[in-house]
C-alpha cells in the first residue's frame, strides 16, 4: 500500500473503508447516503425511567424509523429509509444545513408517538447502501489476500462483533 509519505507492506489487507470505498474502489455498487437522526423533547412516557424501549416502526407508506430514549426525558428518532445521495465528502454537511433536517420524524410522530415536542438538536451521518442493503463482504477479485467488508447500508454498528471476528479469522489463515 502506498501512500503520499510512506509505503506499506503485508501479507494480507482488510479493506472497511465505509461511506468513502468507491474512492479506493470505483467499480462497486456502493452508494453514500447522508442520514440525519434527531432528539426531540418528550414527556415521561417515553424515558428510560419508565422502562420506554428502543423501537422501529413503519408507516403505510413505507418510512421505517427507530428510536430510543435518552437523557432528559428526549427521545431520539432517526428515519432508516430516504436521506440525500452524496458524492464527495463535501456534501455531508452538518445537521440544520439541509432545510428538511429535523422534520423528516414528524409523520411518524404525530401519527404513532404523541407528546413529542419540538426538535432540540440532530446530527449527520452517511450510510454506504448496497443495492439490496446486504453487506459486501468478500475478497477483491484476483486479490484472495485482501478482504472487503462495505455496504453496510446502516446496519454494520449492530454487527461490529461479527465483523471484527470475520476480519480477525481472515487476518489468521494462513495462505
Amino acid at each position: 500500500m502506498k501512500r503520499q509519505t510512506a509505503e506499506y507492506q503485508a501479507k494480507k489487507a482488510i479493506v472497511c473503508a465505509g461511506t468513502w470505498v468507491k474512492d479506493l474502489l470505483p467499480e462497486l455498487p456502493v452508494q453514500p447516503v447522508r442520514k440525519v437522526f434527531a432528539w426531540y423533547q418528550a414527556d415521561g412516557r417515553y424515558s428510560v425511567k419508565n422502562k420506554f424501549p428502543a423501537f422501529t416502526g413503519e408507516l403505510p407508506n413505507g418510512d421505517q424509523y427507530y428510536g430510543f430514549p435518552a437523557e432528559n426525558d428526549a427521545l431520539k428518532i432517526g428515519k432508516h429509509n430516504g436521506g440525500q445521495v452524496i458524492h464527495s465528502a463535501d456534501e455531508r454537511v452538518p445537521f440544520a444545513e439541509v432545510a428538511s433536517d429535523g422534520s423528516e420524524a414528524f409523520p411518524f410522530l404525530r401519527n404513532v408517538l404523541p407528546g413529542i415536542g419540538c426538535c432540540l438538536y440532530g446530527a449527520a451521518c452517511t450510510y454506504d447502501n448496497s443495492p439490496d442493503e446486504d453487506f459486501i463482504i468478500d475478497t477483491l477479485p484476483g486479490h484472495d489476500n485482501t478482504l472487503l467488508i462495505t455496504g453496510l447500508s446502516g446496519h454494520g454498528f449492530k454487527f461490529a462483533s461479527v465483523l471484527g471476528e470475520i476480519a480477525a479469522d481472515f487476518a489468521q489463515i494462513h495462505l
